[in-house]
């Protein structure tokens, strides 16, 4: 049985050149706004997680001192390295590796992306942790993704016919979902911009590989939605081509100051505070620089309950996720 990284080698593969050739992947002004919403300058090194074709190692490269691409995918890292031959680009570079294990040391970049990758994740918390963790302090992590609707059944659906479309889609998440993934993996709350993408079914199916005889189902599932509106999303059908439209979304975060977002954790009485000072000096945080004792803020009130807020530059999540479970040993213990 093909494993889902079996799937992704296999789709992508074959997705390379529709994909890049795609008038939806293409369209500059979304990839102006990606870049607008990045701020980079020439001082910036930028990494793209999932590149793809290069699409937006190549829209930053004017912009920043050094753009990397990387992707799992052989066959994309070839067009992505002819794309930027195309346009002229020299300050890029292409790795070959996994999102969930970054091959870059922390704080290797000051912009970190990702454009259209976590609906095709099983975990992509666990890819936004890598990106946070590569990303240097004060700066920039970046996610770019199509959102399914908040109602659960429409998002159901919405999944249901993707999965069909591509056998590599696990599943989108709701926009409330995506910014809530920012804080637990310990961002800040990110900032968000939406906009629209447009295309015609058929277009849609030219770069997708669905397997034999599910076209048929997901373009009568279109059509219906078009009617019932079963998808949550803008459908319209005009004689035989049927117009969608995905909403999709930019979450930019700093990651100069990451939260912890344990709920609990936030009123605390004195002597809860207290051991949370004396963690910091233990060795569970380490003495990196970017571990420093800063990493707890401890705010008190009078006579009444008091607040602890614990601040993390997310250095190692390992040895955080150590530190924090010991944390909660002595809170709870």
């Amino acid at each position: 049985m093909a494993t889902h990284r079996d799937l992704i080698l296999d789709q992508f593969s074959r997705q390379a050149l529709p994909f890049s050739a795609s008038a939806m992947i293409n369209d500059k002004d979304a990839l102006k706004m990606i870049v607008d919403a990045a701020r980079p300058g020439p001082k910036d090194t930028v990494l793209d997680v999932a590149c793809g074709p290069g699409l937006v190692v190549c829209a930053f490269a004017p912009y920043a001192g050094r753009v990397i691409g990387i992707d799992m995918t052989p066959a994309m890292l070839d067009r992505a390295g002819r794309f930027a031959a195309e346009q002229g680009v020299r300050n890029v570079d292409w790795h070959q590796g996994d999102a969930y294990l970054l091959p870059y040391a922390a704080e290797s970049f000051t912009i970190v992306v990702t454009r259209y990758s976590f609906h095709h994740l099983i975990d992509p918390a666990a890819a936004l942790r890598e990106m946070a963790r590569v990303c240097a302090a004060k700066g920039r992590i970046v996610v770019v993704d199509a959102y399914a609707p908040e109602d659960s059944d429409q998002a159901a659906e919405f999944n249901r016919v993707e999965r069909l479309r591509d056998p590599s889609h696990v599943r989108s998440l709701s926009l409330l979902a995506l910014r809530d993934m920012f804080g637990r993996v310990g961002l800040p709350e990110p900032r968000t911009t939406l906009y629209e993408l447009r295309v015609e079914v058929r277009d849609l199916l030219a770069r997708a590989f669905p397997n034999p005889g599910d076209e048929i189902e997901i373009v009568k599932t279109f059509r219906a939605s078009a009617a019932d509106g079963r998808l949550g999303i803008p459908i319209h059908l005009h004689g035989d081509n049927v117009h969608v439209t995905y909403r999709a979304a930019i979450l930019i975060a700093c990651a100069s100051v990451r939260f912890c977002n344990v709920p609990w954790l936030w009123l605390l009485e004195v002597r809860c505070a207290a051991m949370i000072v004396k963690l910091v000096s233990m060795s569970a945080f380490g003495t990196r620089r970017t571990c420093q004792r800063r990493l707890v803020m401890c705010a008190f009130g009078v006579k009444r309950t008091y607040l602890a807020q614990v601040a993390m530059s997310a250095n190692d999540p390992k040895r955080t996720s150590t530190a924090l479970l010991r944390l909660i040993e002595l809170i709870t213990g």
